[in-house]
């Protein structure tokens, strides 16, 4: 596996429930935690996703069915031939005493970084957390190495959100760094947070990407010159501080990667984040009750309409994707924008 495209045979798959399942290929090319490959199904497209484990010649990458591609690879079957080109972009560094911390689809990354550390007999704390629990990633053996989950609606684990325990477990807790995948509206807690305990980060984000090696600038951070695929997906806070201008809460957030069809409630805000974004813009906290954001799939506006729109509830209002440079304002006046659902990065499309 290199740059130019190459077919592999599924050699395995692994059900974790009918829209999440993980992917096994032989492939010996070395690739390093945080780092992202792009698969090409014949005669649909070709999306980057996270490499969630690679050990003893064997790739594994797991997806969640949202969007056209993503349902269509959950047909693959052992045997069936893909293509993959990379790996792609800068991973994580492994440390020792680190808090590695995974929320929905983020887990994927992370988990490469917890297995990787786990070989090299380095000591980390991993903590999970998704929206129930058919979507924890690996449940079954990461509860049986007592790793710290929290769902949402604690059928798993804790009940509550993944930057709430974070914050309680920094305050009882020493770590060297956290390092972190999930929703960037939680990163930016994240972010927060190791700012207030004076620890630095390494954050894994997400954009939008199409050549991957960062020739047409589609996956730049807002407000800063990085470019997700080459610069990043991983981070420091160093890094963000530059790139061509610093990368403030507001940019980072303005292209928010909330899972795609998930309702957004004060309950569910992360501590340390003031507001959700649709759009370019950012919502106060006392706006976001009436807020879906489902990675740009269409925009409503007015109470009720959005419910008899998509049938979300709440939903009255709908990200549109950044590169229509729409305000809040005039996301919530378009009675109707449809568009096909996008992912800014890797894992779901």
């Amino acid at each position: 596996m290199n740059e130019q495209m190459q077919t592999f045979p599924v050699v395995e798959v692994v059900e974790h429930n009918p829209t999440l399942k993980t992917f096994y290929f032989k492939v010996k090319t070395p690739v390093k935690p945080g780092q992202f490959v792009l698969m090409w199904l014949p005669g649909l497209d070709e999306k980057p996703f996270s490499v969630s484990d690679q050990k003893r010649g064997r790739l594994e990458i797991t997806i969640k069915a949202i969007g056209p591609f993503t349902k269509k690879a959950m047909e693959l079957e052992p045997g069936d031939r893909v293509g993959l080109r990379g790996p792609f972009g800068r991973g994580f560094e492994v440390q020792d005493n680190a808090l590695i911390v995974g929320a929905g689809c983020g887990v994927a990354p992370v988990r490469f970084l917890h297995e990787t550390a786990k070989r090299m007999e380095v000591n980390t704390t991993l903590l999970i957390g998704a929206r129930n629990s058919a979507e924890v990633l690996f449940k079954d053996q990461y509860v049986d190495e007592g790793a710290t989950i929290v769902t949402d609606d604690g059928s798993l684990g804790g009940k509550g959100l993944v930057p709430d325990r974070v914050r309680e477990m920094l305050a009882s807790g020493s770590y060297s760094t956290i390092c972190a995948s999930g929703p960037e509206v939680v990163l930016v807690a994240h972010r927060n947070f190791a700012k207030e305990h004076n620890l630095p980060v390494q954050l894994s984000f997400e954009r939008y990407m199409k050549c991957a090696i960062g020739i047409c600038g589609q996956c730049c951070l807002d407000g800063s010159g990085i470019r997700v695929c080459v610069e990043g997906p991983v981070l420091t806070h160093e890094e963000l501080q530059g790139g061509g201008g610093v990368v403030e809460d507001d940019d980072l957030v303005a292209t928010v990667l909330v899972p795609p069809l998930l309702p957004v409630r004060p309950d569910r805000v992360p501590a340390g984040v003031p507001g959700v974004v649709a759009g370019i813009g950012v919502l106060p906290r006392d706006q976001i009750a009436p807020v879906i954001l489902d990675g740009g799939v269409r925009a409503t506006g007015g109470e009720g309409q959005g419910q008899q729109d998509c049938g979300q509830q709440p939903c009255h209002a709908h990200v549109i994707p950044p590169s229509t440079h729409r305000s809040v304002k005039s996301i919530r006046s378009h009675p109707r924008f449809h568009k096909e659902p996008r992912r800014m990065g890797a894992s779901v499309n």
